[in-house]
């Protein structure tokens, strides 16, 4: 048995295809919600292991309800829907997914990218959840960042690639690396979205003249936090 608690969010159609039965024979715990159902309790009672949303159509809606549960859920979140869209899909990785999965699926090939997402968030859990350099705070728990006590207003991508830096401080990471850390996907020669995080994070830590860290880049290597 598993024992894991997945939050398995869906519409009203298609009940044949819905992974919930199969999970469960696998030995989850699985709570199933409307994917139009209220959240802003759910978070709170239960502490949930995977958010698995299966939905055939990933909007903009729905796309700021991933960012409204990345406040409050830090675990693998994985979308299953039809929407073959290399646009939305990155919208979607951008807002705070960690795998993006086309239909039809295989249940076996489900099963696996569960497992690989369980697996690479039982290994990235740190050890510490507050890192402190210089004054730049950064709160695991809470996903927060503070500069001398007061509020670094971040992404949910900004904070993952800060959250990488500070928890390796004086290494390089490559962009590999972020990319399967901070995506959950590998890096395919071509996508841009590591180096819009990084780019958007430096800028805003560089706004703050009482902090002394940026984002440095060292081509074709990788980054590294390192002081102005």
């Amino acid at each position: 048995m598993h024992d894991k608690q997945i939050l398995l969010l869906e519409g009203k159609g298609n009940p044949e295809r819905s992974p919930r039965e199969f999970l469960i024979k696998q030995g989850f715990s699985v709570q199933q919600l409307a994917d139009g159902s209220p959240l802003k309790f759910t978070f709170d009672t239960i502490e949930y292991d995977v958010v698995l949303w299966n939905s055939d159509a990933i909007n903009t809606e729905k796309l700021e309800i991933i960012r409204h549960i990345r406040r409050s859920f830090v675990g693998p979140l994985l979308i299953i829907s039809s929407q073959n869209n290399t646009k939305i899909q990155l919208d979607a990785f951008e807002s705070g997914a960690d795998d993006f999965i086309i239909t039809p699926v295989d249940s076996r090939v489900l099963l696996a990218r569960i497992h690989v997402c369980l697996k690479r968030a039982t290994h990235l859990a740190p050890k510490k959840s507050i890192v402190q350099i210089q004054n730049l705070t950064v709160n695991h728990a809470e996903r927060s960042a503070k500069i001398g006590g007061q509020l670094l207003p971040l992404s949910t991508g900004e904070f993952e690639i800060l959250w990488l830096l500070v928890s390796h401080p004086k290494r390089l990471l490559s962009r590999d690396f972020l990319f399967v850390h901070a995506l959950g996907r590998q890096y395919d020669g071509l996508d841009r979205a590591v180096d819009r995080r990084v780019s958007r994070l430096r800028k805003k830590l560089e706004k703050r003249p009482e902090l002394s860290l940026t984002v440095r880049t060292v081509w074709g290597q990788g980054y590294i936090l390192a002081a102005i």
